[in-house]
């Protein structure tokens, strides 16, 4: 946890609740879940807020955390322990005359795009804590933390101190050991990366981000871990300086070289404590940060010495001192500063019994112990919304109101205090169907609504809790809520329910999206429908993946040039908003005149069944017209997730690879998973060369098209032929061969040379066939069918007729007719290879009727056998070997047998070599990860592959 301090005379309310933000179009409802912490809102904003004000009214303190999950006792804990501090001076009685308001924030959209830049920001749980300057009962000013300035000011270390002790009590990550740290820099800083990425770079936070890369950089590099040092490399980047030299918070400054605007280096990377740390300290602290993984709160540790003695200096000087002392008077200047420690404590307990009109110690005593009225002792009042003398609360007579009831559905009666006078309708009013509370009452009666509504849909979504697909869930809020799919697993739990991994804890569907998420079931709930409905319909959504980094920065910047002019937009929706409203008053009153005038004259009982066809026809036209000019405003300023997808779209069409990949990073249209389709396994070619290669040699001859998800189709002659989906290429024409030729050639370039089939089974044979009589350098992932292939290969076999392998492993008994005789090796003879070649050459049928592996293994054991019986030796395949020499023999089942000297072979299987061999070839076979390919035929690539431009 970390904390953030700013100040402000108004908008606090305003962005609490509506979240709006440069750079972001999203509403706060549809960011977080708000969970009010401590007091309510609109009673703070009352008392703080003032636009005419000459300074600030309030301060604000935001507590960001690093994990991706903080329970809501957590946050409650956090929001009153910082309450506790800052008044630490102020008794209990007392703390109601300043106003104090904290809320969290549980994002329920984790990632999003910003507007200007283009940069993918991360979303984190935080509190908002909103603090009046002022003390409601006297209008004195007051700053319960003291002068938080950049200059003059030593106070800060005093809130760093709390900081670091609720961080190691609770076992949240702190900003010392967790320097924010993108994925990005943390790789560019552990490669030693030295290009010129910073000289692209546009505006000046821009280049503030490639400066601190590189001085980290430098840091890691040269090994620095003294804070002379570090000033000292920095006379490099420009002119240094210090800022707030000697205090607590210390720091440098660069102002780089051809610049004018200095650059401070206050983050926590720069940071004195950070500095100071072994540099194989840094490191192990960096790439921690940068893995993508999922952060949980951990068990406490034990934190510095030095945190518990500033405590304690908090809470017996510094903070009475700023309650009752002025800096500027006689009394602070030439009888407190001289004092020590011990006096000016004494000081100040003087002076706090003064204030509060005791006499002696024993009078305080005798106050905290007195008696009610009633003669029983004093107990604590029940704070329901966390701030005493609140201006609505329930009384005695309230307590039979039910709080799960809507407050707009309430009476209003004498026992219920309304402090507003607006009313319970009009709050009610102002709360729409999917806004959220803003007081710790209001979230109270939301929370027990939810567990209603929860439990009377329980039955009803039993069956998609227990059987929905977690991977699909997840791959549907990568883009509806900007989740990272990758932090998270699915599991299946002991009754054979979905589980989704949150770190160390597992939770079913429903909790995920509530109590994970932060989203009321009323917005969950449709969207474990819809998922499960794709599932059943067996159709998948792709997740989203993570953006290209600088090209798509580049894309980004080139969309923005070329958006309107935003003033002119606004402008016009503005002019646009005041013709709705005229129009709309217009068409009330318009209705109310034809009304007026069909009810003229009619009777009491035709007259009300007239009425209401009247009330219902008003309706349906104000529907209609507000509908109609909605979707009007929209065409003005569309949402600028559309106007970006149909600008990558344009820019795809045009051959652009980067526009390409980014439209279909935001395809979430669900697909079939059953279809004519060809894909690839192992080792793909790069995502990068992909498009370019399609290019070089599918478009020659067939027609293009950039869909609005990012599939591209082919087509011949006006006919769609092929769709390449990204991770598979679906074939639209089975019935051409032309087709099923062009797309193997695709998918070769896409997917590497092994592939793999889906689709009826006379479709794979189909393909197969052509595969072999085309002679095309492809495999195929399945046994069944690359044994098929290799025999149609050698063989030169025209199989369309052919029936499939049988997928039963087990060893099947044929008839003779069905079986291929095996090679006449002799164990009595010596052979030389020249007779051992006439093996490939036998006429018998094809052995397709028997199961490929166990053939396979049958002719492998009478190959070796007959071998090693002529005085051969054969070694076995490892990786990173190579194996040179030639080809002697290929059998029926696609077994190489290699001569790599005077008496030693090597058998290779077709299926896990890449390219053509033939007998009497020279090759030079090495293996990786178990696959092998000729360094004779990769230092000649195939004709036709195009080049990645």
């Amino acid at each position: 946890m970390i904390i953030d301090v700013s100040s402000g005379k108004s908008g606090f309310k305003e962005y609490l609740e509506h979240g709006q933000k440069k750079g972001r179009e999203l509403h706060r409802d549809e960011l977080d879940q708000r969970i009010p912490l401590v007091g309510n809102l609109a009673a703070w904003a009352l008392a703080c807020e003032d636009q005419a004000a000459k300074g600030n009214r309030y301060d604000t303190f935001t507590l960001s955390f690093s994990e991706d999950y903080v329970s809501d006792e957590m946050l409650r804990k956090a929001a009153e322990e910082f309450r506790e501090h800052i008044f630490a001076a102020w008794p209990e009685a007392e703390r109601d005359r300043i106003p104090f308001y904290a809320e969290a924030h549980r994002p329920k959209v984790m990632t999003y795009v910003h507007a200007e830049t283009g940069e993918v920001i991360q979303r984190k749980t935080h509190i908002h804590i909103g603090v009046g300057r002022h003390d409601l009962l006297t209008g004195k000013h007051v700053q319960l933390t003291g002068y938080l300035g950049q200059e003059a000011s030593d106070n800060a270390k005093y809130l760093d101190a709390f900081q670091e002790s609720f961080n190691s009590r609770y076992g949240f990550a702190s900003p010392k050991l967790s320097p924010r740290v993108t994925p990005e820099t943390a790789i560019d800083m552990l490669a030693r990366y030295t290009g010129q990425r910073p000289n692209e770079l546009g505006t000046f936070n821009q280049r503030k981000a490639a400066l601190e890369a590189q001085i980290q950089q430098a840091v890691i590099d040269q090994d620095v871990v003294t804070w002379d040092r570090f000033g000292q490399i920095l006379n490099r980047f420009g002119v240094v300086s210090k800022v707030r030299a000697g205090k607590f918070n210390e720091s440098y400054a660069v102002t780089p070289m051809c610049s004018s605007r200095r650059v401070r280096l206050d983050g926590v990377f720069f940071q004195r404590e950070f500095i100071e740390r072994p540099t194989a300290e840094k490191v192990s602290i960096i790439s921690d940060r940068a893995r993508r993984a999922y952060i949980e709160q951990l068990a406490p540790y034990t934190a510095p010495d030095y945190l518990a003695e500033t405590l304690s200096e908090w809470h017996r000087l510094k903070a009475r001192e700023i309650r009752y002392l002025h800096t500027n008077s006689d009394f602070y200047k030439n009888v407190y500063l001289p004092a020590d420690a011990t006096q000016r404590e004494h000081l100040l307990d003087a002076i706090e019994r003064e204030h509060r009109g005791i006499q002696s110690p024993a009078d305080d005593r005798e106050r905290q112990n007195a008696a009610a009225r009633t003669g029983l002792p004093r107990l604590p009042v029940r704070d329901l919304d966390g701030v005493q003398k609140r201006s609505e609360m329930l009384l005695r007579r309230d307590h039979d109101v039910d709080v799960r009831v809507n407050v707009a559905d309430r009476p209003v009666g004498r026992g219920m205090r309304q402090a507003d006078g607006a009313g319970a309708k009009a709050r009610g009013r102002a709360r729409g169907p999917l806004s959220q509370p803003s007081s710790v009452l209001t979230k109270l009666q939301d929370n027990l609504r939810e567990r209603y509504e929860q439990a009377q849909a329980r039955q009803k979504f039993a069956e998609i809790r227990h059987n929905i697909d977690g991977q699909q869930l997840l791959a549907r809020l990568s883009h509806s809520h900007g989740l990272r799919p990758e932090i998270h697993g699915v599991e299946k739990a002991f009754d054979g329910s979905t589980r989704i991994r949150c770190g160390t804890k597992s939770l079913s569907a429903n909790d995920f999206l509530t109590k994970h998420l932060g989203m009321p079931w009323r917005e969950a709930a449709p969207i474990l429908r819809e998922v499960y409905e794709l599932q059943i319909g067996k159709r998948v959504v792709r997740a989203r993946s993570k953006q290209d980094g600088s090209e798509a920065r580049r894309l980004w910047r080139e969309f923005q040039a070329t958006r309107k002019d935003q003033a002119t937009i606004t402008e016009r929706l503005a002019q646009f908003d005041v013709q709705t409203k005229v129009g709309r008053a217009e068409l009330v009153a318009r209705l109310r005149r034809e009304k007026n005038q069909v009810l003229d004259g009619l009777g009491r009982e035709r007259r009300k069944a007239v009425r209401a066809a009247e009330t219902l026809r008003a309706a349906t036209l104000k529907a209609e017209y507000n509908e109609a000019r909605r979707e009007e405003r929209r065409r003005l300023r569309p949402p600028q997730k559309e106007v970006w997808r149909a600008y990558l779209q344009e820019q795809a069409q045009a051959g652009d690879g980067v526009a390409l990949r980014a439209l279909r990073r935001m395809d979430d249209s669900a697909r079939a998973v059953d279809g004519l389709t060809i894909s690839g396994v192992g080792h793909q070619v790069d995502e990068r060369k992909r498009h370019a290669l399609a290019v070089s040699t599918v478009l020659k001859t067939l027609r293009v098209h950039v869909g609005r998800n990012g599939d591209v189709t082919y087509s011949r002659h006006g006919r769609a032929v092929l769709r390449d989906q990204g991770e598979r290429l679906q074939v639209l024409d089975s019935n051409s061969d032309e087709a099923i030729i062009a797309g193997l050639t695709l998918a070769q370039q896409m997917y590497g040379r092994i592939l793999t089939l889906t689709g009826p089974e006379d479709f794979q044979l189909r393909v197969v066939a052509l595969a072999a009589e085309r002679g095309m350098p492809i495999r195929f992932e399945d046994p069944r069918l690359e044994a098929m292939r290799a025999q149609f290969h050698v063989s030169n076999a025209k199989p369309r007729s052919v029936r499939m392998p049988s997928t039963d492993h087990a060893p099947k008994k044929e008839s003779p007719q069905e079986v291929s005789p095996e090679p006449a090796l002799s164990s009595s003879t010596t052979p030389p290879f020249d007779d051992l070649a006439t093996v490939q050459e036998s006429e018998a049928a094809p052995a397709l009727a028997i199961d490929p592996s166990t053939a396979l293994h049958a002719e492998r054991t009478e190959l070796e056998a007959a071998l090693q019986a002529q005085g051969r030796e054969i070694r076995k395949i490892s990786d990173g070997v190579l194996y040179v020499g030639q080809v002697r023999v290929i059998t029926p089942s696609g077994l190489v047998v290699q001569s790599v000297s005077r008496d030693a072979v090597v058998i290779h299987d077709l299926a896990h070599l890449d390219g053509r061999y033939e007998v009497g070839q020279s090759t030079e076979i090495e293996y990786r990860e178990g696959s092998g390919a000729d360094r004779l035929q990769v230092q000649t690539p195939d004709r036709g592959q195009g080049l990645d431009r």
